[in-house]
């Protein structure tokens, strides 16, 4: 079997699977988030090797998102797309975590709230890195005002009344559609985004792995997240 195969293998094994991206949440999420000042203006990057922070110079947002890497891909591979919502006036955060195994160390949120205490946070995940999300808020919900399964889906979620948002590439090969928009967890009045043409390790700048076509841009596919 093939690289692809097997990785998809894997994942059925810890039944779970991927979806894929968005911004949008912050919408969906409803009074929770809004637009604040910033747009447009300077994000700063801060990297002390524990977490990789987002945000407009000068700012400090009361609203952020934290965000789980998918399987061994590193923080800055997510540039593109954090900084884009820090635009927006957000406070992004990507912890670092074991190996780049979100699932080894799915608590690392707690150290970004002890860092933030003020500020409300989303949590978000790309692929397995969604299941740690997952896993997360089933232990801390309070912490989490939404959850952002980019290429993910819930699994098991205990909260049902968390917002929530799945994001999907059309041409995503390791984790399909039809797991994702069927999974039977979601809690109610989830919505679900599609990126037309995109694929499942495109959220990732400059990553290699076996997936389907991208049929759009690598900036088209992050820019609509």
């Amino acid at each position: 079997k093939n690289t692809g195969e097997l990785m998809k293998k894997k994942f059925d094994i810890i039944e779970f699977i991927s979806g894929v991206l968005i911004f949008v949440i912050f919408t969906l999420i409803g009074c929770a988030f809004y637009f604040q000042e910033g747009k447009g203006e300077d994000v700063i990057i801060n990297d002390d090797n524990e977490m990789r922070v987002y945000v407009v110079e000068g700012t400090t947002p009361l609203y952020g998102m934290v965000f789980y890497v998918g399987t061994v891909i590193p923080p800055r591979l997510y540039d593109n797309i954090m900084i884009q919502i820090a635009e927006a006036g957000y406070l992004v955060v990507i912890p670092y975590q074991t190996h780049n195994l979100a699932f080894l160390d799915h608590m690392a949120m707690n150290r970004v709230v002890e860092r933030y205490p003020d500020v409300s946070f989303a949590l978000a995940g790309h692929s397995q890195g969604g299941l740690a999300a997952n896993f997360y808020a089933n232990v801390e919900s309070d912490n989490v005002k939404g959850l952002i399964y980019y290429a993910a889906y819930p699994y098991e979620l205990k909260r049902d009344n968390i917002p929530t948002l799945a994001i999907i590439a059309t041409n995503d090969q390791v984790v399909s559609n039809s797991d994702i928009e069927n999974s039977p967890n979601y809690p109610e009045d989830s919505a679900f985004y599609y990126i037309e043409g995109g694929n499942h390790i495109s959220f990732a700048s400059n990553f290699s792995f076996p997936d389907g076509p991208l049929e759009i841009t690598i900036e088209s596919q992050q820019e609509q997240t």
